[in-house]
């Protein structure tokens, strides 16, 4: 089961359903199985619970690290990546999960990596606390 490399696909043709079927495969699943809203949603969180993000936020960092990785990093690098930041499993357990070399995962991932170290993300936090006191 190869997933790395599929066809001839420009890195700005990538999008989150392009994400969505590259990890599920790799989670031993199919996007096909997941087609209606409530099986959507279970999607959604295996490939939370498997990479830290979902596809969406997997499509967002991948435009944004596009300009800093080398032209035939693919999109499974992202992933590898991904999954190594929220595990930090050893390289054994990543390679024989994602069925590649160890140091082809190892060469990429530390590629992406120092990408996603490069971007400059900032999160905004809103906190309204409404209290009312009252005497009755």
């Amino acid at each position: 089961m190869t997933v790395a490399f599929y066809f001839n696909i420009t890195p700005a043709e990538f999008d989150s359903e392009y994400f969505l079927n590259i990890g599920l495969t790799y989670v031993r699943r199919t996007a096909e199985i997941f087609h209606t809203n409530s099986l959507s949603l279970i999607a959604e969180r295996r490939l939370i619970a498997f990479y830290g993000a979902s596809h969406t936020v997997c499509e967002k960092l991948w435009l944004n690290i596009n300009s800093l990785i080398p032209d035939n990093c693919q999109p499974s690098h992202l992933l590898w990546s991904l999954h190594f930041l929220k595990t930090y499993d050893n390289e054994m357990v990543r390679s024989a999960l994602f069925r590649v070399d160890k140091k082809t995962m190892r060469k990429w991932q530390w590629i992406v990596i120092s990408a996603l170290a490069k971007l400059r993300l900032v999160r905004c936090f809103y906190f309204l606390f409404f209290s009312y006191f009252t005497n009755d």
